[in-house]
């Protein structure tokens, strides 16, 4: 029993074009065929001149080309295609025209509330900038209204002078201030000074006392663990003699013979 035998012809030969293979060669063919036929058209039906610009051979031109009317059928039915489905949507119909006022008239909203947001953007911030702006003018107009002499310009010179004197008297002013503040201020370092050191030195002391009461205990503490251990080991030794005496005494008291009591 075969998986063949149950396979019709027919079924057999489908499957053979439908092979992946057998596709690819099919379509070659025909593209070199189509190739072929459109290279006979373009070099034999149309008829080309020579360099002479007169016809290669002396025969007439048929009154019609069948090739040459398939080939302009297949061209403009690809570029065509089907004129069924674009019938009534060229740009004068009315549903075109429809769609073109739907659309200008979306459009122009969809402007027209970018446009107002735009412009209500740059007033905010033209009015921001025009509010440190004007702080700013403002600033500058007071700074040089302040900066201006009280007399009008004949008699300013006069105000000009008491600035300049006026000056002079507050830098030497500040000068003798100063060389005043300069001896009280090193007789304060010196007894800062002086009493930095002396704390020093107090502090100093105190650290190298109790250091030496912290050494102290450590000693007397080491020393009474010394002679408590030293105590604990004499002890020790003493019970240890002891137990060893008191064993002898036991040895010796079980190997002497008892002493009976005479008769009467």
């Amino acid at each position: 029993f075969d998986l063949d035998d149950r396979i019709s012809f027919p079924k057999r030969i489908i499957y053979f074009y439908r092979a992946p293979i057998v596709r690819f060669c099919y379509n070659v063919i025909f593209f070199v065929l189509f190739l072929g036929l459109f290279s006979v058209v373009i070099l034999t039906d149309f008829w080309p001149l020579n360099i002479y610009y007169q016809h290669n051979s002396n025969g007439e031109t048929p009154p019609w080309a069948v090739t040459e009317i398939v080939l302009h059928i297949c061209a403009w039915s690809l570029i065509i295609e089907e004129l069924r489905q674009v019938k009534g949507t060229d740009s004068y119909s009315h549903t075109a025209f429809i769609l073109a006022v739907i659309f200008a008239a979306i459009a122009n909203i969809l402007l027209l509330n970018v446009l107002i947001a735009l412009f209500n953007f740059t007033v905010q911030n033209v009015q921001e900038q025009s509010h440190d702006l004007w702080r700013y003018q403002r600033f500058l107009l007071v700074n040089e209204f302040h900066k201006k002499t009280p007399l009008p310009p004949p008699f300013n010179i006069v105000y000009y002078v008491f600035t300049t004197i006026r000056f002079f008297v507050a830098h030497i002013k500040i000068r003798r201030h100063r060389h005043r503040l300069i001896p009280n201020e090193t007789l304060l370092n010196d007894v800062k000074t002086a009493h930095n050191n002396i704390h020093q030195r107090f502090k100093i002391i105190d650290i190298m006392r109790w250091e030496a009461s912290i050494a102290q205990d450590f000693w007397q503490d080491t020393f009474k663990h010394d002679k408590n251990d030293r105590m604990e080991v004499v002890l020790k030794k003493i019970e240890q003699k002891i137990d060893h005496l008191v064993s002898r005494v036991q040895d010796i008291y079980k190997l002497t013979p008892v002493n009976h009591q005479p008769d009467k």
